[in-house]
C-alpha cells in the first residue's frame, strides 16, 4: 500500500509545531493526527503480486531515502538502465513518484525522513536493516523502556521492534511516531518541541527540557551520528546544528548510552560534535567496518558488529 498525501500536509505540519509550544497534550495531537489521516489521505492500493523482487525493493529504496538514481538502480540490481526507466514509469502511474532526469524522486506531499542523498543507495539499505536486526534480536530486551533518536537507522530499529513485548518508546521523531502509532503492543511517548520545517523532527528549548526530565530514566537511549571521527578531535558528529544541541542531552536520558550508524559513518567528519568516545557505553555498526577501524574503536568503546545480509 502506497500512501500519496495531499496538499494539506504542510497545513498539518505549522498546526502540529503551534500544538507543540503551547504544550498541548499528546493525546490531542494525535487526535489532529488521526482526523489528518482520515481526511487527508489518498490511498492506493497495489497487489504485490503485481511487482517482482527487484520492483519491491525499488519501492524499499524510495521510501527510505526518497529520491533515486537510475544508473545507481541498474548497478545494483545488474539490469539495464532501460529496465529501471520501465520500473519508475509504472510506478509514476501509481502516484508515489516522479521522474527526474537521471532518477525520480518521492511524490511531493508524500510523509518523508530526512533522506539521505542517492549516493549512500547501494549499501546503506542492508547495512541499516542489518543493524536494526541485530539491535532486536540480541541486545533489546522485552519489557524495557528506551529512547529512539531521529534518523533512518533509528527508523529501521523501531520497524523491528514488534519482535519484542512491552516496550516503552520515547523519542522525538514524528516518523518513529507515525511508524509506532498502529502497532498496540509498543507504548510510543513523543516530547513537545517545535518542528523542524526541512525534517520531521521536535526540538529547541521545550525539547531539551522535556528531555532533561528523562535524564537516566529509560534503561537504554539509542543515538545515530552523521560521521565519526577516529583521531584528531576524535569522536560522534552530526551535521545538524539541531541535532548539536539536542543529542547531547537524548544521549543522556538512557542508563546505557549506545550509539548505532553504518560503517559508512566512520571517518567522516561532519561540522558538529556532540559525543566523546568515553560518553557512549556501546557502539554498534556493521561488517562493513575495516579490522583498523575495528580495532581502533576497541580500544575507545564496546563495540556490536552486525553482519550484512543482502536484501
Amino acid at each position: 500500500m502506497y500512501i500519496r498525501i495531499n496538499k494539506y500536509y504542510l497545513k498539518l505540519k505549522r498546526i502540529i509545531n503551534k500544538i507543540l509550544q503551547y504544550q498541548i497534550t499528546f493525546e490531542i495531537i494525535f487526535s489532529f493526527l488521526i482526523s489528518f489521516y482520515r481526511t487527508g489521505l489518498t490511498v492506493n492500493k497495489n497487489n504485490d503480486g503485481s511487482l517482482n523482487e527487484r520492483q519491491k525493493k525499488i519501492v524499499q529504496i524510495l521510501e527510505l531515502y526518497g529520491d533515486i538514481s537510475v544508473k545507481e538502480l541498474a548497478t545494483k540490481f545488474h539490469c539495464s538502465e532501460m529496465t529501471i526507466r520501465r520500473d519508475l514509469k509504472k510506478f509514476e502511474k501509481t502516484g508515489i513518484l516522479f521522474r527526474t532526469y537521471g532518477g525520480a524522486q518521492s511524490s511531493p506531499g508524500k510523509r518523508q525522513l530526512k533522506y539521505l542523498s542517492s549516493d549512500d543507495i547501494n549499501l546503506n539499505i542492508e547495512k541499516k536493516i542489518a543493524i536494526a536486526k541485530f539491535v532486536v534480536e540480541n541486545l533489546v530486551q522485552d519489557g524495557q523502556n528506551i529512547f529512539l533518536d531521529t534518523g533512518s537507522t533509528m527508523l529501521q530499529i523501531a520497524r523491528y521492534l514488534s519482535n519484542r513485548k512491552r516496550i516503552s518508546v520515547i523519542t522525538n521523531s514524528v516518523d518513529i511516531m507515525a511508524e509506532l502509532y498502529h502497532r498496540p503492543e509498543i507504548n510510543c511517548l513523543i516530547i513537545g518541541g517545535s518542528l523542524s520545517e526541512n525534517s520531521s523532527t521536535l526540538y529547541g528549548p521545550y525539547a531539551m527540557e522535556q528531555l532533561k526530565k528523562w535524564e537516566s530514566k529509560v534503561d537504554i537511549s539509542f543515538i545515530s551520528c552523521d560521521g565519526i571521527i577516529l583521531q584528531s578531535n576524535e569522536g560522534f558528529y552530526t551535521k545538524s546544528s539541531i541535532d548539536a544541541s539536542l543529542t547531547p542531552i537524548a544521549l543522556k536520558t538512557g542508563s546505557e548510552k549506545w550509539i548505532a550508524a553504518d560503517s559508512t559513518k566512520i571517518g567522516k567528519r561532519t561540522l558538529f560534535k556532540f559525543a566523546d568516545f568515553c560518553n557512549v557505553d556501546l557502539f554498534i555498526t556493521d561488517s562493513g567496518i575495516n579490522d583498523s577501524q575495528l580495532n581502533y574503536l576497541q580500544k575507545k568503546v564496546d563495540v556490536e558488529v552486525a553482519k550484512i545480509i543482502p536484501i
